[in-house]
């Protein structure tokens, strides 16, 4: 079984917008990480550091007193 590559994992996870080609991304990592405990635990990872990430620059935003609109 051929594994998720770093850019698969990386774009699923920054789905946004429902478009035909990021579906066909969705269906294919969610049909292989249901089959693959080493690429779930990865994409589950991955997940999780990025919701650290965010909700770490959210609380500096906060604290600055600014709005999440101005975060680049």
């Amino acid at each position: 079984m051929e594994h998720l590559n770093m850019e698969d994992i990386l774009s699923f996870l920054e789905i946004n917008e429902l478009t035909e080609s990021n579906l066909a991304l969705a269906k294919r990592v969610n049909a292989h990480i249901v089959r693959c405990r080493k690429c779930a635990r990865q994409v589950i990872a991955f997940h999780e550091i990025r919701e650290a990430f965010g909700k770490e620059t959210l609380k500096r935003q906060a604290e600055k007193g600014g709005s999440s609109a101005e975060l680049d």
